[in-house]
């Protein structure tokens, strides 16, 4: 009778493990195709990254193109990695889309950035301008600059050709005991700044004014032509002595005196 009872536990036991060991092999089994699948989704997901990279590289070039951009080509060895990368595509399209100039962008810490930011667009070209309105396609009633009408409102008109651009320049350089010299573009006022007998400090806070200048400058012009009432052009210099003064000021670690900045900044203690 025992021995019966013994051989029917062996035989439940054996039943139990192969039970267990069945079960074992099918969550393994099952472990397996979960992985499969996850897998698939995986290589799925990639793929599709990989289509949109190339579906937004391809539109940045074509809408470039379409921009005036002409022989844009995106190098091969940036498409054919076999791999999706954020940062891969930024750069793509960052070569392709913002502007480059042989000139490296210039910083002064003495003024605020929406003037640091204004003198860049400058040394790029990149203002809204009406010649680079034309240059895009726009129609405009006219692309003469409106404050004087001599000549196509460009960056370098507006803020170097112009006759009132050069009586306000005449006036900074006066005020500073400077010699002022007839500039017509950005890469000439640039040597003509890398030419000037200023210390290195003054040079700075000296092309601080300058920005500050070409600031209140594109201001008249937008006051101008959008204004509820036109500016006076006797207050532009009054403005830039000011202006420069109250940034300069208080961005600057050395003391600078009202007195002494509005009758020779080269007299000031930097």
């Amino acid at each position: 009778m025992n021995e019966g009872v013994a051989k029917m536990q062996l035989e439940i036991g054996d039943e139990d493990k192969m039970k267990m060991q069945t079960e074992g092999e099918r969550r393994i089994e099952i472990d397996c195709k979960k992985k499969e699948i996850l897998d698939r989704l995986e290589d799925r997901r990639e793929r599709k990254k990989g289509e949109a990279a190339t579906a937004a590289i391809v539109f940045v070039v074509c809408q470039a193109n379409d921009h005036g951009f002409r022989g844009i080509r995106v190098p091969k060895q940036k498409m054919n990695t076999g791999k999706f990368s954020v940062s891969s595509v930024r750069n793509i399209i960052d070569d392709v889309y913002l502007p480059k100039s042989e000139v490296s962008t210039r910083w002064v810490k003495e003024v605020p950035i929406k003037i640091n930011i204004l003198a860049w667009k400058i040394s790029l070209d990149r203002l809204a301008t009406h010649a680079n309105f034309l240059a895009r396609g726009l129609e405009i009633p006219s692309i003469l600059y409106p404050l004087c009408n001599e000549a196509v409102e460009s960056s370098s008109h507006i803020f170097f050709s112009c006759s009132l651009s050069r009586q306000v320049m005449f006036k900074v350089c006066r005020w500073w005991d400077l010699n002022n010299s007839a500039i017509s573009s950005y890469v000439e006022w640039l040597v003509w700044l890398s030419t000037s007998r200023l210390s290195k400090h003054r040079n700075v806070i000296f092309e601080g004014v300058c920005y500050v200048a070409w600031w209140i400058l594109w201001r008249f012009r937008i006051q101008i032509l959008f204004g509820p009432k036109h500016p006076r052009r006797n207050l532009i210099f009054d403005d830039i002595v000011q202006i420069s003064f109250l940034w300069i000021s208080n961005r600057c670690k050395s003391k600078i005196d009202w007195n002494t900045w509005m009758q020779n900044p080269n007299l000031l203690s930097l």
